[in-house]
């Protein structure tokens, strides 16, 4: 019988395969596919999805064109920027009118038309006011946390997701659907309506919704 040698085989150590470094992700909304849009996160896990009806390009849902985008008056005191899916955000109040999809200044020597008051009868004159909703617009930034104090109670107000037209929010732990400028988001005493979304997404770029609080009676 012959004998067979024990042969040493040695490697290069440069075909030694490297062990592949931890991947990192930029933490964004993406596109999964041409028709998912997706929220990334820095360790390269999906969070979050939501289905593009008209398609997925440049990490971004298609938008359908239908008007001419632009910064236009929605009534006589209040311009907005207008997407070309016809949405309007960014609202703006102007301190006295908009005109030409521009806020116009009250001249110095402007005087207020006077008008007359049709007389009011006993039980108007005696009703109690009702209790005026919070009108004024606040702002939150993503992943920021604001205590809300309504009615004497405290809310915990948190702005979870926020992309270009769309946002959730957050409660004391209640997360909404997603909501679109004007949306309402009821949770118990109170409603939070949403009256503008700042997307900017480039590195840096602000993410902020602003938002009224009123009761939801």
């Amino acid at each position: 019988m012959e004998e067979v040698e024990n042969e040493t085989l040695t490697v290069d150590d440069q075909a030694v395969a490297e062990q592949p470094a931890d991947e990192s992700c930029v933490d964004e909304w993406k596109c999964l596919d041409d028709s998912t849009q997706g929220h990334v996160l820095a360790d390269c896990s999906v969070s979050e999805t939501k289905i593009c009806e008209n398609g997925c390009e440049d990490n971004r849902c298609v938008i359908p064109e239908g008007c001419e985008p632009g910064w236009k008056c929605i009534d006589e005191s209040r311009k907005a920027y207008q997407e070309a899916s016809c949405r309007y955000i960014n609202k703006q109040t102007c301190d006295w009118k908009c005109e030409d999809s521009q806020c116009v200044e009250k001249p110095a020597n402007y005087t207020e038309p006077v008008e007359e008051q049709p007389p009011t009868s006993y039980a108007e004159e005696n009703q109690e006011p009702e209790e005026a909703e919070t009108s004024n617009i606040a702002e939150i930034n993503q992943g920021e946390t604001q205590v809300l104090n309504v009615g004497g109670k405290q809310y915990n107000l948190t702005l979870y997701f926020i992309t270009e037209t769309e946002v959730k929010l957050d409660v004391d732990g209640v997360r909404s659907d997603w909501l679109m400028d004007g949306d309402d988001f009821v949770y118990q005493d109170i409603r939070i309506t949403v009256r503008y979304i700042l997307f900017q997404s480039y590195p840096g770029g602000k993410k902020i919704v602003g938002y009224s609080v009123g009761s939801s009676g």
